[in-house]
């Protein structure tokens, strides 16, 4: 199993518990989100994207805090 997937079901746990996703009318709880990124659907792999993209903008956001600022 491939960090993109483990991280994303890391994530879909750390979820409030009754998380629920509506996708083409389709509603998906907690257990449905996991097992469409486990059989690697090509909405799980949608998901995953989303998490990875997700990861990557919190790092830049939080790098961006930790340079120091330039001043005029």
């Amino acid at each position: 199993m491939n960090d993109d997937i483990k991280n994303t079901l890391t994530r879909i746990d750390q979820m409030v518990p009754r998380m629920r996703l509506i996708h083409k009318n389709v509603e998906y709880d907690k257990h449905a989100l996991r097992k469409e990124v486990l059989d690697q659907t090509e909405f799980g792999k949608d998901v995953i994207k989303a998490f990875a993209n997700a990861e990557k903008e919190l790092q830049r956001r939080k790098e961006q805090k930790l340079r120091p600022q330039k001043t005029g």
